[in-house]
């Protein structure tokens, strides 16, 4: 029966032989059949090569066959691998039927609301990934802080040899300029301030982007309560892509972070050049903290 309630007949010739009820005896083993048991082949097409290993017993009101299928395209989700065959007449037969076709209309409002839902992760999906191969190919603020330091240690370096000789209490009569170079220094300071608030803002942007569609994969009725990327049993086939779109966007954000870096190390240097300048020109004053003095050693 198809998902719009549609009944689709297949039909296959079949032979058998049925058993004898009771006690049988092999080497090493008693095998007690409540019921006849029954070897059954099927003998055409369609359903020959979907419905394999065919074995079942005899009831008091029909039969039961038990099979396997060779593969998913038609697998267990779509045939079963058991089923209960009673005698009845062609009106109980649709009663039957009548039953299923009721079920397949909730099954297909079901299937609906699953390919809705992975129809919304796959456009989401599709435009972070686009839009973030982007973002890689040219991250918005690669090696800025970098540069910002090297031009404040050049300054630095250009402050300290102006103020070499220079008596420390004595801050008005610094040489021309020193107070100049050490209120740019400020500034860069400041840049590398704003381009780490920046960048910080850029990645959590992105990561929180990814990290939403991420609980739309969670939360998808594709997808199964026990894990991201394992879908639902017989989900509709709209939720294919739904199986690796968790580990996809997973993958991605591991990216764009890597890609965005770690500002840490700039803005702590950027410190350290700031301290280091204003105590070049009132020592007494700002203490340069214990972790610059390895940094600053370098210049």
């Amino acid at each position: 029966m198809t998902k719009t309630g549609a009944l689709v007949r297949l039909s296959s010739k079949l032979t058998g032989t049925m058993g004898n009820a009771g006690i049988a005896a092999t080497p090493g083993k008693i095998v007690i059949n409540s019921t006849a048991p029954l070897t059954v082949q099927l003998q055409d097409e369609p359903l020959r090569s979907s419905m394999t290993e065919m074995t079942g017993n005899m009831r008091a009101d029909g039969f039961r066959l038990s099979w396997k299928t060779p593969d998913r395209q038609m697998g267990a989700d779509k045939l079963g691998t058991f089923a209960a065959l009673v005698i009845a007449s062609e009106d109980e037969y649709g009663q039957v039927i009548d039953r299923y076709r009721e079920m397949a209309a909730d099954k297909a409002q079901l299937m609906a609301f699953q390919a809705s839902s992975a129809d919304l992760v796959e456009r989401q999906l599709k435009a972070y990934m686009q839009e973030t191969d982007q973002l890689l190919k040219a991250p918005p603020v690669a090696g800025s802080q970098d540069d910002v330091v090297a031009k404040a240690a050049a300054l630095y370096k250009k402050e300290r040899a102006l103020l070499e000789g220079h008596l420390p209490s004595d801050e008005e009569a610094a040489p021309k300029g020193a107070r100049l170079m050490a209120m740019q220094i400020d500034a860069y300071w400041s840049q590398v301030a704003y381009i780490n608030a920046r960048q910080r803002e850029v990645s959590r942007y992105w990561l929180g982007r990814g990290a939403s569609i991420s609980q739309l994969i969670w939360y998808s009725p594709c997808v199964s309560g026990t894990s991201p990327t394992s879908l639902e049993y017989a989900a509709s086939p709209a939720c294919g892509g739904l199986a690796t779109a968790y580990d996809t966007v997973q993958r991605r954000m591991r990216e764009v972070s890597s890609a965005l870096g770690n500002a840490t190390a700039a803005e702590t240097s950027m410190e350290c050049l700031w301290h280091a300048a204003h105590q070049a020109l009132r020592p007494a004053v700002p203490t340069i903290p214990d972790y610059c003095k390895r940094s600053l050693a370098t210049l």
